[in-house]
């Protein structure tokens, strides 16, 4: 399905695809203010006069507001759930502070080359990390005082060694003309090795259990046919075909069984037919999922102004209804319009549910 593109002084204001149109107005210096989608829900952004997006009002009339400081930096994040996030940073202007919604707070210490050396978690706990003269990570240490250490290959900015805290360690190589990598010997001294293709696309793997499996490609660099190896001689064979576009349309497995794909004008997915139990796709405008079928069973979406899943029809007409608070909180659940649960979120976190006389309290 073509995609058509309606321009205004030079910017995007009509995007059509089969019947779905979606709209956008812009202000004088072509920022997107409102953006229409095709089933008519509009979300407005608004602008400081620096250009920076201030304001975001979503179809379900939720706002998410932003805050910066006269050099750029974002300050403050009051999210549609109502809560804040607040950002600090140093005079070179990296972040040294950030303080989530629930008020807990993460510091963050740089070096004077403006590396990240440490994060001072909100429990108190730190993480700790080395650079070599390349700014590459030569250790870190976690919360619990784990140290890994990092080596790199020489004239390299790839990792040779790593040594795990329990000082065992796990070793790479690399192709030395393309620094592809071909080999991976883990803690236990087993081998994983990878072969290429002129084109750097993997010819052969060789897994650490010994399983050798062979790919070969179109000439689109599409995989075309995956053999696996036996220790026996014997090879599993796996065939893949594909339309113009390069989307799988038939895969025919070792056993020779086949499998058929099959998709609309938009290039979603209409159906998977193996010959025995098919299964078929249904889309709406905006390529969203609203039914899937299987033999006599069909489950069937729907979506709110804010394209969250609301409606779910069961496969024995059993009706789901998700019913969202402002900022995308799940408040209710109801089973054929009756409630089944209930939830109170605050800050992004659920405090408290329901499931008929049943009260459930969460405390973090």
């Amino acid at each position: 399905e073509p995609t058509s593109y309606e321009h205004e002084n030079g910017f995007v204001r009509v995007v059509r695809r089969g019947l779905a149109v979606w709209k956008y107005e812009r202000n004088d210096q072509g920022d997107v203010t409102r953006r229409t989608d095709p089933d008519g829900n509009s979300t407005d952004y608004s602008y400081n006069k620096q250009g920076q997006l201030t304001q975001v009002w979503y179809p379900d009339h939720s706002c998410q507001r932003l805050v910066w400081n006269e050099r750029g930096q974002l300050l403050e994040e009051q999210l549609p759930n109502g809560g804040i996030k607040r950002y600090r940073y140093d005079d070179l202007g990296r972040r040294t502070t950030q303080e989530d919604e629930h008020g807990a707070l993460t510091q963050f210490e740089w070096n004077n080359v403006g590396r990240l050396v440490q994060i001072v978690l909100p429990s108190g706990d730190t993480r700790k990390y080395s650079y070599n003269a390349y700014g590459k990570i030569t250790s870190e240490r976690d919360e619990l005082g784990h140290v890994t250490r990092y080596e790199y290959a020489d004239g390299l900015h790839l990792i040779s060694r790593r040594i795990n805290a329990d000082g065992t360690q796990v070793k790479y190589r690399y192709d030395n003309v393309r620094l592809l990598l071909t080999e991976i010997e883990n803690e236990v001294g087993e081998t994983y090795r990878l072969q290429y293709h002129s084109n750097g696309l993997i010819q052969q793997e060789t897994g650490f259990d010994g399983q050798r499996t062979a790919y070969v490609y179109d000439l689109n660099s599409n995989l075309q046919e995956k053999t696996e190896h036996g220790d026996d001689g014997s090879q599993l064979v796996t065939r893949y075909e594909r339309d113009h576009a390069g989307r799988l349309v038939r895969k025919t497995l070792p056993d020779g069984n086949i499998v058929d794909y099959a998709y609309d004008r938009q290039g979603n997915l209409l159906s998977v037919d193996d010959g025995h139990w098919a299964l078929a796709y249904e889309y709406d405008p905006q390529n969203r999922l609203t039914a899937e079928h299987q033999g006599w069973g069909t489950l069937r979406y729907g979506y709110d102004a804010c394209g969250q899943l609301q409606k779910l029809r069961l496969p024995d007409n059993n009706r789901l209804t998700f019913n969202h608070d402002k900022g995308g909180h799940l408040a209710t659940v109801d089973l054929n319009g009756e409630t089944l649960t209930s939830h109170l979120f605050k800050a992004g976190q659920e405090h408290q549910r329901q499931q008929g006389q049943l009260i459930s309290h969460y405390h973090y």
